[in-house]
């Protein structure tokens, strides 16, 4: 299937989450699921859509993605929408979703937004936090908990409630990945990264890597095939993370 993409005027972008009409879902489940995905009211597939504008560059550039029911064939118009982040310095990070809920959180004050979908096409707005005062680094959803980065430091929220489960400095601001039931942490100073592990209990270092490099990094790492990747000022590094 082609990617969909659509031309919008840029100021429509201050809204903070926007879901736009679609068909009814595709039940579309991977094979040996999709009996599952029929009998789930909140089970939903979905697909990246590109947001494009075509004012103010020399070519269209994609200003922002968002996610919508596989299949989609609306005509556009909001289903419900959320003015959370409008207005905000800045809204880096992508909304995540599981389990019938959509969480997304900003910096600069901001914190996090946890919406409620149902099987009509609404959503309602389950809980706010300002303990996930994100800037650029992310957050994962593992298990029915948020693992993600909250100013200085990382916390893991309830998916469902926003209850705090555990705050640690770790690595301190930086971004992150999941892969094979670990969580890997980049601090965006010192090119200090760490494995850690990925609970509800609480966050244990297994082990800590230090790149050279000067300034702030922003990229997130990759993990992929048994290397991690690591940016940093103009040096990318690789190492072999498998298991032996």
């Amino acid at each position: 299937m082609t990617r969909p993409s659509a031309f919008v005027d840029p100021s429509a972008l201050t809204v903070a989450i926007v879901v736009l009409a679609a068909c009814s879902p595709t039940w579309a489940a991977p094979q040996g699921a999709a009996s599952a995905a029929r009998e789930s009211a909140t089970a939903l597939r979905v697909e990246r859509l590109e947001i494009v504008d075509r004012q103010g560059f020399e070519k269209p550039m994609v200003a922002a993605t968002i996610m919508v029911p596989a299949g989609w064939q609306g005509s556009g118009e909001v289903l419900w929408k959320n003015g959370f982040a409008a207005g905000n310095t800045a809204n880096c990070p992508t909304p995540v979703y599981s389990d019938g809920y959509v969480f997304w959180a900003n910096g600069y004050g901001k914190g996090g937004l946890c919406m409620k979908l149902d099987n009509r096409g609404g959503a309602s707005e389950a809980y706010t936090t300002r303990d996930m005062d994100c800037h650029h680094g992310g957050y994962i959803i593992d298990n029915g908990c948020i693992y993600g980065n909250d100013g200085n430091a990382w916390k893991c929220l309830d998916l469902k409630t926003g209850e705090t489960k555990w705050s640690e400095r770790a690595v301190g601001k930086g971004s992150v990945c999941w892969a094979d039931g670990m969580l890997y942490l980049f601090g965006e100073k010192n090119g200090e990264a760490a494995l850690a592990t990925c609970s509800p209990d609480g966050l244990e270092i297994k082990g800590r890597v230090r790149v050279v490099g000067e300034g702030p990094s922003w990229a997130h790492p990759v993990v992929i095939g048994g290397r991690l990747y690591l940016r940093y000022d103009k040096n990318l590094y690789c190492f072999d993370v498998q298991m032996p």
